[in-house]
């Protein structure tokens, strides 16, 4: 008798539920949150056990294709939040999730302090100057401001005197750069939520140019580079003209070419090069970065996968006598060798 054929689970979710991955969802009802793979519910908790959210999230998290981004969307957290769960179960097991501290609360100001400091700042004071008068912190000050806690000025004492101009254009400029990064983090989620909504895989918008790449007609498009906040590693495109200057790309021609496709060679070099400027000293690094992110240095939607980019090496490494020649020539440059036709 012949012994049927197990199959997988059909790709199918909950219509109700917020998809994490192509098998896990969740689903937050009467007052329960509910986690599904596939169909099947495996694990639930009540909405505001935070206990049971934490071990919920670190353990969809450490499954094979779960981003944190994803659990993180997903559950409405922060992914910093969920990326110190994560860390601290891996280090401490279920126990790191019971140590982790609450969440700080702000400091309270006495209300004296309020309207002590509703006063000063209707009168132009700076953050800065006024939390120092009152000896408390300046975010601190700033929450209770942002939020709106703090008391109506009183007229006759908001007369507490402005600081120097040029001392408060100084105060609040220092003031801006909490914003400014708050600013610079938001965007950076906003990017991971883009590119975790790429079609064709995660970060890969650029569908046009990689579909042409798939029917052999290679990568027919210049690098496009965009005006990005907060994006890791970059500080290394100050020293892309440095790379351009010493011949990266100078004599890439003498190199063997690569198979018709979306990376070519300008592509790898320059990754390379910037893996190892970053101390990156593996193509195994690539596993743990952005590839949206990485993708950014080098003008293009994402950077190749850790198989991709070892693949293309190799096939660049195959040519032992190419690879001499590119050497050479390089060598020749920077030690201001002339060939025979210039002797």
């Amino acid at each position: 008798m012949a012994v049927p054929t197990p199959t997988s689970p059909l790709p199918l979710q909950h219509a109700e539920a917020v998809p994490i991955s192509s098998k896990f969802s969740v689903q937050t009802q009467d007052g329960e949150t509910t986690y599904f793979h596939y169909w099947e519910p495996i694990f639930s908790h009540a909405a505001g056990d935070l206990a049971g959210q934490r071990m919920a999230a670190v353990q969809l998290a450490e499954r094979d294709g779960v981003t944190q981004v994803a659990v993180a969307q997903a559950l409405q957290i922060s992914p910093v939040t969920l990326n110190r769960w994560v860390q601290a179960y891996r280090k401490h097991g279920t126990a790191g999730l019971d140590r982790l501290s609450a969440p700080r609360r702000r400091t309270a100001l006495n209300p004296e302090q309020q309207q002590r400091a509703a006063n000063l700042l209707h009168a132009g004071r700076s953050l800065r100057s006024v939390a120092g008068e009152l000896g408390v912190n300046r975010e601190t000050l700033r929450q209770y401001k942002k939020s709106g806690d703090l008391p109506q000025p009183q007229a006759a004492a908001a007369a507490g005197g402005a600081a120097e101009p040029e001392a408060e254009a100084e105060a609040e400029a220092s003031e801006a750069e909490p914003e400014a990064e708050a600013s610079g983090a938001l965007e950076r989620t906003a990017r991971d939520a883009r590119d975790a909504a790429a079609t064709m895989g995660r970060a890969t918008r650029d569908v046009g140019g990689r579909i042409m790449a798939s029917l052999g007609l290679g990568a027919l498009r210049a690098p496009r580079f965009e005006h990005l906040a907060a994006l890791p590693w970059g500080g290394l495109l100050v020293l892309l003209p440095t790379l351009l200057h010493n011949g990266l790309l100078r004599h890439v021609h003498l190199l063997p070419p690569l198979r018709k496709a979306f990376y070519n060679v300008a592509d790898v070099l320059l990754l390379l090069a910037f893996l190892l400027l970053a101390r990156q000293h593996t193509a195994q690094s690539l596993a743990t970065q952005a590839p949206g992110e990485w993708g950014a240095l080098l003008g293009l939607d994402r950077v190749p996968d850790v198989k991709t980019f070892r693949a293309k090496l190799h096939e660049l490494a195959a040519d032992e006598a190419a690879v001499r020649d590119w050497q050479a020539a390089l060598a020749k440059d920077w030690l201001h060798i002339p060939s025979h036709r210039e002797r």
